[in-house]
């Protein structure tokens, strides 16, 4: 499956519009389902969703509420506490982190309203 294919994927599990928070931080909902492309063989008898796509997702939210191109460039602290399963409701906040040098994020990603 192609970059492109799996964006479309995520794209097309977002629930709602972006919602924009009064501290600055966006908000999207999503609800991986069964037949999402990406539990494909991750793991075969007990699906969870991957890590590099919930990052894609955070990607993706941030593009579509600034309305630029994001470049990843490093990924600092990244915790993943919990599986995200099919049909689980995930909600992923972003947050410009004020003061940075760089235009920097943080990102939080729940899963039935717990730390994923």
């Amino acid at each position: 499956m192609s970059t492109s294919d799996l964006t479309a994927a995520i794209r097309g599990a977002a629930v709602g519009d972006i919602e924009r928070q009064a501290d600055g931080s966006v908000r999207q909902r999503y609800v991986f389902r069964a037949d999402f492309p990406g539990f494909s063989g991750h793991f075969p008898g007990r699906p969870i969703l991957p890590a590099v796509l919930q990052i894609m997702a955070a990607n993706q939210l941030v593009e579509a509420a600034t309305g630029q191109r994001l470049v990843s460039s490093a990924i600092e602290r990244a915790k993943f506490v919990q599986p995200i399963v099919p049909g689980a409701v995930v909600e992923i906040t972003c947050r410009r982190i004020p003061g940075a040098v760089a235009d920097r994020w943080e990102t939080r990603i729940d899963s039935d309203r717990q730390a994923a």
